[in-house]
């Protein structure tokens, strides 16, 4: 009896196995075709490459563990992922207009004809869309925080054809997360708020600094402002300071908030980094500052560690 009910599954097998390796072979063969079709989109997103996601979160990060009792976590997320939303939705709306006022614009996605303006215009509005979606799942206040923000943001790129603020400005569209952050933390105070601010500020400008060091010929060929251009061969030192600065903001900041020795030692360990990028950029001419510009970001990096080793602590 047994053995006849095991002939029977077999043959049952026997006959569905072809159907489930279709089945699989064609699940797949879609998927792979979903991820041709997306790929340029995420692309036009700045999604393949979000090192700036770094700059707008982790002072975010930051806010949320100096505050006090139980996070709220949904609310988090929510912000997280809406600024993530509007931060892309820029990116699509500086690469349109880049293709229509720059000179010249071999990095936009529209002159290589990776999307047309028309798909541009599409991916922007539903991407602001999605992001006001998410954003009424908050207080209003936050809502309209966020605005201000997208106002920020579509101001860009003509802050960066008309003044040599461009890095400046694009630190404050950054900065602007400390505040938004603080709307769904409880407990942190205002000191250490408006300190967080300046230090996210001057980080993320210093950051921008060296990201645009190797393209400032670039730069003045397409008609685009910059403190590079004020500045000279001298703008990596001015980098390090501004983020020499950034870090002294933070020390006030832990004495504010009675931070103790973890962010300490994080702290310490931040500003050992800048006689590093000073390193970089004197030996490394052509190379040193991309190189620096990584080196800024795990700044930022080892600073969150500490404020998070604070809170676990």
């Amino acid at each position: 009896m047994l053995g006849t009910h095991a002939q029977r599954l077999a043959r049952q097998w026997q006959r569905l196995e072809p159907r489930l390796q279709r089945a699989t072979e064609a699940f797949f063969t879609q998927l792979y075709r979903f991820v041709i079709w997306l790929r340029p989109y995420l692309h036009v997103c700045h999604l393949h490459r979000p090192v700036d996601l770094v700059l707008l979160l982790t002072p975010a990060f930051w806010v949320f563990t100096l505050g006090e009792g139980r996070p709220h976590y949904g609310e988090i997320a929510i912000l997280l992922l809406a600024a993530t939303t509007i931060r892309s939705a820029a990116w699509v709306y500086n690469d349109l207009l880049d293709a229509k006022y720059l000179k010249e614009a071999p990095e936009s996605f529209v002159i290589i004809g990776l999307i047309t303006p028309r798909e541009g215009w599409w991916i922007f509005f539903g991407l602001l869309a999605f992001a006001t979606l998410l954003l009424l799942f908050l207080d209003l206040t936050v809502f309209l925080w966020a605005a201000v923000a997208l106002l920020l943001l579509l101001g860009y790129p003509f802050i960066k054809t008309r003044t040599l603020l461009t890095q400046p400005y694009m630190g404050l569209c950054f900065a602007w997360m400390v505040p938004m952050a603080q709307l769904v933390t409880d407990g942190v105070a205002q000191k250490s708020l408006w300190l967080l601010f300046t230090a996210t500020w001057l980080w993320a400008s210093a950051n921008t600094l060296l990201y645009g060091m190797p393209r400032r010929n670039y730069e003045a060929r397409a008609g685009i402002g910059s403190l590079n251009h004020l500045f000279g061969d001298n703008i990596g030192q001015f980098a390090i300071q501004l983020q020499l600065i950034a870090a002294i903001a933070l020390w006030f900041v832990s004495q504010q908030s009675l931070l103790g020795d973890p962010f300490a030692v994080a702290l310490l360990t931040a500003m050992a980094l800048l006689p590093y990028q000073q390193w970089l950029l004197s030996r490394y001419p052509n190379s040193g500052p991309t190189r620096a510009y990584r080196v800024n970001i795990h700044f930022g990096l080892v600073l969150m560690i500490g404020f998070f080793a604070e809170r676990l602590l």
